[in-house]
């Protein structure tokens, strides 16, 4: 059997083992969401079959957690870490592992210590169904089940191999199960899910930190400078470095991190039948999609995230574990910014609200959702995770107080129940908080480089020493000779040079002449020698760096044809194909259609290369239709999937990609026009009045920084539409869509949000002039001087001029 199998369209990844065990003892099937696994093909939402009474009551006694939980390791070093399962006396016949790990810090290799592609199976379930790794992204999913006698105890399910690439800087970094494409880490016995939780872990590694990505730097000139000088010594120039800073991962959890003594999170929820009840000491936190019950959370961030420099936000997510769920529809959690300060201890439905529950705005909370999760089949129990990245830059850079969120449901009837920090069976499942920071370090200073002029620099000019004279001579005329204006250029940085050698230099000494009479005689005067002019030197000047943004600062752009980011944007393609209209293009049409059993298509892309520069980071990628009105009754999930290939609006149809160039498969189908996965997935109901539909999800954000790094990677999306059993489409809004500003405003939307790397400071080489005395003047020597040597206390040659 080969190590990972392949499960076809439509099927969990447990469903393999679960199926196989249905057949043969009880006939149920369990399915989940679907895992976006890597090297898999899979499927979109599938509805699980009801599990029988008995099944759903299984003791939810399993947990997955790491063996070590926290690795102390250095910077090169090759490590393991075990998967295990701790079942205790209850049987186990599936298992599925979703693990994120951040790919800057470690890699995933095999025993040669290489990248690898699959972690090391331990047969602790001896059927393997899926076995991927992406280090790319930081991903891991192994799924594995069992035709025999199920184990129980405690066991390794698989081994990870890990290679420290950089060190953590005095922090860690985190291991965390997650839940992957609506698919949670997971544990079955019978097609049951019997997990009782799961714990991440940690890895704090030493050694050299990751340096600030390096930007670009324009290329430096060389400029020529007549400058009569000594060719001058190239010294280092000392600069003001910033420290190397990498992003730091802070957890907030009561009881576990940063510390086992942190209690800084308060919690409670809110409910309109008792609107006077206080119930921030419960173990749990309700939440109804008809808002009639409500949950607030916050943490207390000031100990932790703190720094004598400006901090920056790179990411935060709000995780709580969904534990209960009264029916199987979904409900949307939304996140709202609290601006009234509330203590758990005494919040109620009605208290200290100026509206009750929490309702107005702005006085209690803001208007607008901040953060959104939605909620969906509870599989045993999963984590919910929500980006609240925008509101910790409020709370840390001050502009707003931080007094946590509101979550307020919306969709259909239904109520959830989640893990309070007042939970003692299992404190790893209490609320959580990651935030990844780092501290915003001034730039370095640009230095002027002193360049040598061709103005001749003083010297100082040597002296005759004159002898006794036995005969009277008359003095002879003093000539002045002319000295240079000294031009000085200061250079700000100052420079450690080594001192200059001191250099004999010869004078002219005339030859004493005898005279036997009074009358005064002629002396000789000293002929002087031309001294050579040194040759200028070529100088190499540093040249500014121009940066299009301020780097790590965060920016927000939306695209939107002829409106965002500037009416003049025009880099929107977008149309639909039709297998009822197999040849006819519709890049015009002022609608995009999209139906369940894919019979219609579109296609979108958005140009972002005028925009954001390629060595952009990526933090958030949200792709938005506006819904106009549905065809048919029923729900429909609408996926987004990467395109492959490259085609063209006005003649892109069912056949073509474009005129001559026809798909792989019609309708866009072939492995080579577009991926098999969807990277975000919206589901929309039947009776959704017009409004915009958002698709986020982090496969969704690494294929955004794709088309930034790389555009020529970017073919935009295809929209698909399921369940292919459905008779239904969907109306939205294409860039065509004209009239009123309004109108304009539903075309079709990108928003990307990202941030320039910090730059690298380099070190310059600079050429300092040295500064000479200047020269006095002298009278002509009237008696035999006696030749000396005299030491100069300058570098450069005197220049004698013939009188």
């Amino acid at each position: 059997m080969k190590p990972a199998a392949r499960y076809s369209e439509g099927t969990h990844p447990l469903g393999l083992v679960a199926a196989a065990l249905a057949m043969v003892a009880l006939g149920v099937l369990w399915l989940s969401p679907l895992a976006d696994l890597p090297g898999t093909v899979v499927a979109q939402d599938v509805v699980g079959i009801q599990m029988n009474s008995e099944l759903q009551s299984a003791a939810t006694s399993v947990f997955v957690r790491l063996d070590p939980s926290n690795s102390s390791v250095a910077k090169e070093q090759v490590f393991t870490v075990d998967i295990q399962i701790a079942a205790g006396t209850q049987p186990v016949d599936g298992a599925e592992v979703h693990l994120d790990f951040d790919p800057l810090y470690l890699q995933v290799v095999d025993g040669a210590g290489n990248p690898a592609s699959q972690i090391e199976d331990s047969a602790g379930l001896d059927v393997p169904i899926v076995n991927g790794v992406n280090n790319a992204e930081g991903k891991i999913d192994f799924a594995a089940g069992t035709f025999g006698d199920a184990p129980s105890g405690t066991f390794v399910l698989a081994t990870i191999r890990f290679k420290a690439l950089w060190g953590t800087g005095g922090g860690s970094t985190p291991l965390a199960f997650v839940t992957r494409g609506g698919s949670p880490t997971n544990v079955t016995y019978g097609g049951g899910s019997v997990l009782g939780g799961t714990t991440d872990g940690t890895v704090t590694i030493s050694g050299e930190t990751p340096p600030p990505t390096p930007s670009n730097t324009a290329t430096p000139t060389r400029t020529l400078t007549n400058t009569p000088t000594p060719t001058p010594t190239r010294t280092n120039t000392p600069t003001v470095t910033p420290t190397a800073q990498s992003t730091r991962v802070t957890w907030f959890q009561n009881g576990v991190s940063p510390d086992a003594a942190y209690s800084g999170t308060e919690d409670t929820y809110l409910q309109s039948w008792f609107p006077n009840e206080v119930k921030g000491s419960s173990a749990q936190l309700e939440l109804r999609a008809d808002g009639l019950k409500r949950s607030l959370i916050k943490f207390d961030l000031s100990q932790h995230i703190t720094s004598s420099f400006p901090i920056a936000i790179f990411e935060a997510k709000l995780y709580l574990w969904m534990y209960w769920a009264d029916n199987d529809s979904y409900i949307d959690a939304n996140a709202y910014r609290v601006n009234r300060h509330w203590e758990e201890a005494t919040a109620t439905w009605n208290t200290p609200w100026l509206s009750s529950g929490c309702e107005a705005v702005p006085g209690d909370r803001q208007e607008t959702v901040a953060a959104q999760a939605r909620l969906r089949e509870l599989g045993g129990g999963q984590w919910i995770v929500w980006d609240v990245t925008d509101l910790l830059r409020e709370w840390i850079s001050g502009t707003a107080a931080n007094e946590g969120v509101i979550l307020i449901g919306g969709g259909p009837h239904r109520t959830v129940k989640f893990y309070s920090s007042n939970y003692f069976a299992n404190w790893t499942q209490r609320p959580k908080l990651m935030v990844r920071w780092y501290e915003l370090l001034p730039p370095p200073t640009p230095t002027h480089t002193a360049t040598p002029t061709a103005t001749p620099t003083d010297t100082a000019t040597p002296t005759a020493t004159p002898t006794g004279s036995a005969t009277p001579t008359n003095t002879p005329t003093v000539t002045l000779t002319a000295t240079p204006t000294s031009t000085f250029t200061p250079t700000p940085t100052v420079t450690n040079t080594s001192t200059p050698t001191l250099t004999a230099t010869r004078t002219l000494t005339p030859t004493q002449t005898s005279t036997g009479t009074v009358p005064p005689t002629s002396t000789v005067t000293p002929t002087p020698t031309d001294t050579s002019t040194p040759t200028p030197t070529d100088t190499v000047t540093p040249t500014p760096t121009c940066t299009p943004f301020p780097p790590g600062v965060s920016i927000t752009f939306g695209f939107q044809y002829q409106v965002l980011p500037e009416p003049s944007y025009s880099g929107v393609d977008d149309t639909y194909m039709d297998v009822n209209n197999g040849t006819t293009s519709f890049g015009q049409d002022h609608y995009l259609i999209v139906s369940a059993d894919a019979r219609q298509k579109a296609l979108l892309r958005f140009d972002l290369s005028r925009h954001i520069p390629p060595n952009a980071i990526v933090t958030v990628a949200t792709l938005k239709l506006y819904a106009l009105f549905p065809g048919g009754y029923g729900n429909m999930d609408v996926g987004v999937y990467p395109m492959l290939r490259p085609w063209e609006e006005d003649e892109a149809t069912w056949y073509n990609a474009a005129s001559g160039a026809p798909w792989q498969e019609a309708g866009c189908n072939g492995l080579g026009d577009r991926a098999p996965d969807p990277s975000a997935v919206v589901s929309i109901r039947h009776d959704s009045p017009p409004s915009w539909q958002s698709w986020e999800d982090e496969r969704l954000l690494g294929l955004v920084q794709r088309w930034v790094s790389e555009p020529s990677a970017n073919h935009g999306v295809a929209y698909i539409g399921s369940p292919d059993h459905l008779r239904k489409q969907w109306y939205f809004v294409s860039s065509q869509n004209s009239g009123s500003a309004a109108a304009q405003a539903k075309r079709p939307c990108l928003e990307v949000t990202f941030h320039l790397p910090l730059p690298t400071p380099t070190r310059t080489n600079t050429a300092i002039p040295t500064r000479t005395a200047t020269p006095t003047r002298t009278a002509t020597p009237t008696c035999t001087p006696t030749a000396t040597m005299i030491r100069l206390h300058q570098v450069f040659i005197p220049i004698i001029r013939k009188r």
